[in-house]
């Protein structure tokens, strides 16, 4: 893991780190002719929104959220059961 992390911020809190943004594939907006002409939406007039994190969802956790917590209710549920039979 060589690299992976900055020696200038390595070993410090969370909160002496400066913010750092992601893109969450939210919102993309764009004239049709800019985007044919820059091919991308990272041009020079293109500009950041900066999303509340309690509105930017990461759908990928969500669905993860979803099915283990599906998975558990089902586990449970067969255990319960399971434990039912025995009595």
């Amino acid at each position: 893991m060589k690299d992976f992390i900055k020696l200038q911020i390595m070993n410090k809190n969370r909160q002496e780190l400066p913010k750092f943004y992601r893109l969450n594939g939210a919102i993309y907006i764009a004239y049709c002719d800019y985007l044919q002409k820059q091919k991308s939406f990272f041009g020079e007039k293109a500009f950041a929104y900066i999303m509340p994190r309690e509105r930017s969802i990461d759908i990928d956790f969500e669905l993860a959220e979803i099915l283990l917590t599906q998975r558990i209710k089902k586990q449970t549920h067969s255990y319960l059961k399971y434990k039912t039979q025995l009595n």
